[in-house]
C-alpha cells in the first residue's frame, strides 16, 4: 500500500448493486486520478484452486470469456480519463477469488456492491461483501443497492419525548406531601412529610 498511486479493486458480479459501484468508483479513480482494478472471479468447474486467466481464455469456460469482455468495454467506455486494469479469475468461491486478489494487487481500498438480501435469506447464505469486509486487510467500501437513495428524501421520524430527569420528585397526595429523593440505604429511598 506503499505505492505512489492509489489503486482501487472493484468487485464486480454484473449485478444492479456492482454497476452502482463500478460508477461509484470510477467517479472516485477520475477525481484523485487513481488505478481502477475491475475484477471478476467466475465459477469454475472442477477447479479445487483459484487461478488466473490469461487474454486467451478457453472456451470450456464461458462466463469467464464473457466477464473479461465485458469488463474490457466498460475500460473503453471510461477511455482515457481512467486508468485501468482487468482482472478474471476462476475461483471456488468469490470470497476466496477476492481475498486472493487483494493479496496479489495490495489495493488500498476495495468496492463491492451490497445485494441487499432479505434478512432470512442473508441469515442462510451470508453476505459475500459483509464476509469480505470482516476478512479484508485492506478498507471495504460497500455500496449500498440500488433505490436505498430514496432513504435521504423522507421526513425524519418523530423524536421519541424526553424521559423525566433523575432527581427529587414531589407529588401531592392528598391529605400531605409526598417526597421521593434519594437516600442514603441501598441508593433509593422514599421520605414521607
Amino acid at each position: 500500500m506503499s505505492q505512489e498511486k492509489i489503486h482501487i479493486l472493484v468487485g464486480i458480479d454484473f449485478s444492479d448493486s456492482s454497476d452502482l459501484a463500478i460508477q461509484h468508483a470510477a467517479r472516485w479513480a477520475e477525481s484523485c486520478d487513481a488505478r481502477l482494478h475491475l475484477c471478476h472471479i467466475a465459477q469454475g468447474e472442477g477447479i479445487v484452486a483459484d487461478t488466473s486467466l490469461g487474454l486467451n481464455i478457453p472456451s470450456e469456460f464461458p462466463e469467464a470469456k464473457e466477464a473479461r469482455s465485458s469488463l474490457q468495454r466498460l475500460l473503453v467506455q471510461f477511455g482515457a480519463r481512467i486508468d485501468g486494469e482487468v482482472h478474471v479469475r476462476l475461483g471456488t468461491s468469490p470470497m476466496t477469488g477476492m481475498l486472493s486478489l487483494i493479496k496479489e494487487i495490495k489495493p488500498d481500498v476495495v468496492v463491492v456492491g451490497s445485494h441487499g438480501k432479505g434478512m432470512l435469506r442473508r441469515a442462510l447464505l451470508g453476505s459475500v461483501s459483509s464476509e469480505l469486509a470482516a476478512k479484508s486487510p485492506v478498507p471495504v467500501m460497500i455500496i449500498p443497492t440500488p433505490g436505498r437513495e430514496e432513504l435521504l428524501n423522507q421526513p425524519e421520524p418523530p423524536k421519541e419525548p424526553e424521559l423525566p430527569s433523575v432527581g427529587r420528585a414531589v407529588a401531592d397526595t392528598g391529605g400531605g406531601t409526598t417526597t421521593f429523593g434519594v437516600g442514603s440505604i441501598g441508593g433509593v429511598g422514599i421520605t414521607y412529610r
